[in-house]
């Protein structure tokens, strides 16, 4: 005679291979994993962003720094001096003779305005006489040119 014998399984080993719970548990804990893990690896690239925007900013701001360094450099050297009293307070080397070019451009512009300096804006004509509010309006709904009151 034969014996047959009979093989016990596992009750565990036979949930897992016979459920069909398993693959929605496992799908469970893969989700309640990831998502944190997501919401982390989002979080952690936003700031390497932020880390590299602001060091570029910092490594223009370095840039600027130094530019600005060089120009006080500039400005305390002894030729940056002696070029603006040159200029400004008319003074000269002992030994220099100094000549004066006339421009007859700006000298004939500053006669027409009658100003002994050369400055942005005060060749523009004034308003001849301000215009009353509804006259204003007037002028800028229908696009009136003409200025009188």
């Amino acid at each position: 005679m034969r014996s047959r014998i009979v093989r016990e399984e596992n009750p565990i080993k036979s949930f897992f291979s016979k459920s069909k719970l398993f693959p929605v548990i496992g799908l469970i804990l893969v989700i309640l994993i990831g998502y944190p893990l997501a919401k982390k690896v989002k979080q952690r690239y936003l700031l390497n962003q932020e880390i590299a925007q602001l060091q570029e900013e910092s490594d223009k701001l370095s840039k600027k720094n130094k530019e600005l360094e060089n120009i006080i450099d500039y400005l305390g050297s002894e030729g940056f001096i002696e070029s603006q009293a040159r200029l400004n307070l008319d003074l000269k080397k002992p030994g220099e003779s100094v000549v004066v070019i006339k421009d007859e451009l700006a000298e004939r512009t500053n006669e027409e305005n009658k100003s002994i300096y050369v400055i942005d804006g005060l060749d523009k004509e004034l308003p001849k006489a301000e215009l009353s509010n509804p006259r204003q309006w007037w002028q800028y709904f229908f696009g009136e040119k003409n200025n009188e009151s």
